[in-house]
């Protein structure tokens, strides 16, 4: 992970204003979590929490959190991250793979992006 760059699209579910229940803190639960000990360089977005803890930077919008990412990561099932530009984030992103731990995205949706996807307990796909 050293100087890997995932960029997660953070993390308070819809439905809850609690950010303590955040799926993120799995991923990046402190500056000495898992990740950023391996050397992993995080950069985080959600539409409803404008800035995270101070050792996690946060980005304004998507395409900044996933600007020179080796991979995005959704961690929650905002409805905006389905309209997202994802030609875009394709082209931003170092690799265009998306590690989708919601089951938010589908196949047709990344169809023709070249966005790669891998959700939780499916197999990974292209969308070329």
């Amino acid at each position: 992970m050293a100087g890997k760059a995932p960029g997660p699209l953070w993390t308070q579910p819809p439905s809850s204003r609690c950010s303590r229940r955040r799926a993120g803190r799995a991923i990046a639960p402190s500056p000495s979590g898992e990740l950023a000990a391996q050397g992993a360089v995080l950069t985080a977005y959600d539409p409803e929490v404008p800035e995270g803890p101070e050792w996690l930077p946060t980005a304004g919008n998507p395409y900044q959190a996933t600007d020179r990412a080796d991979a995005v990561v959704i961690l929650t099932e905002w409805p905006q991250f389905r309209e997202l530009d994802w030609p875009r984030i394709a082209a931003l992103t170092r690799r265009p793979v998306v590690v989708d731990t919601r089951n938010l995205l589908d196949d047709a949706l990344l169809a023709g992006t070249g966005v790669r996807r891998a959700g939780v307990g499916e197999p990974a796909t292209t969308g070329r």
